[in-house]
């Protein structure tokens, strides 16, 4: 993340013990992700394979954005913006990492037809692999697509501290099945997820509103089209012939 707060509006500049708001939420955000994976990680007794150098490879570099991303958020709390911005500039070779490892650990998922952990219900039919590989395809992209967003709005503090957090927020779909799926409370009630989901993208408006009593118009809308989206994508698109045909293609 890189921030310039002397080009930002007086308006939405937080001096206020909520302006930890950023910083918690990185926090929240790591927790979140040591809780769904971290049980099957350290119990390998429903695992359904060994870990593969690339699940590896995948969870160190999406674990180091989540770490830079609590480093940035504390940097600017402190006010160390130069710091902030020299790591932010360099963590864009991060997220590229993020990117392509995403990409080939869902590739990989599709072809074996299971996820390594377990936690995901185990081996799938072909039309549950093709759904299933819509969503990391779905979230890395949404990522890719906010942290470019996020890079060129640097010197909009506003706008880029926004779009960096919902870049992250973009990636929480995965974490949470995870979470749900070793986890039986949470798993007896099917709609847990949307309510994960839904929590997830109403953050940033909720502290908008709280803080500010008005909400950026990105917190609104980023919320609003990563959960119409998902749902989409859950309802209409992956259940459809042409992505079950794409999906078949990729996993030949």
């Amino acid at each position: 993340m890189i921030d310039a707060p002397p080009s930002q509006p007086r308006s939405w500049v937080d001096r206020t013990p909520t302006r930890w708001f950023y910083f918690l939420a990185a926090v929240m955000f790591l927790l979140i992700a040591a809780a769904s994976f971290g049980p099957s990680a350290a119990d390998r007794s429903h695992a359904l394979a060994p870990f593969t150098w690339l699940i590896i490879a995948h969870a160190i570099s999406v674990a180091l954005w989540l770490i830079v991303l609590i480093v940035q958020t504390f940097l600017v709390q402190t006010r160390s913006f130069l710091l902030h911005r020299r790591i932010g500039t360099a963590s864009m070779v991060l997220a590229v990492i993020v990117i392509v490892l995403g990409y080939a650990a869902a590739i990989a998922m599709l072809r074996r037809g299971f996820d390594i952990s377990g936690d995901l219900g185990g081996r799938m039919t072909p039309a549950k692999e093709a759904a299933g590989f819509l969503f990391p395809v779905l979230d890395i992209t949404e990522f890719g697509m906010l942290v470019t967003a996020g890079y060129l709005a640097r010197h909009r503090g506003a706008a880029h501290k926004r779009l960096m957090l919902f870049a992250t927020i973009a990636m929480l779909p995965a974490p949470f099945a995870h979470l749900v799926g070793h986890n039986p409370t949470l798993g007896a009630n099917p709609a847990i997820m949307l309510v994960l989901l839904l929590a997830s993208v109403v953050i940033s408006a909720a502290y908008d509103l709280i803080r500010f009593r008005r909400i950026h118009p990105l917190s609104l809308w980023l919320g609003l089209g990563l959960f119409v989206v998902d749902l989409l994508c859950a309802t209409v698109v992956g259940p459809s012939a042409a992505w079950q045909a794409i999906a078949a293609f990729i996993a030949a």
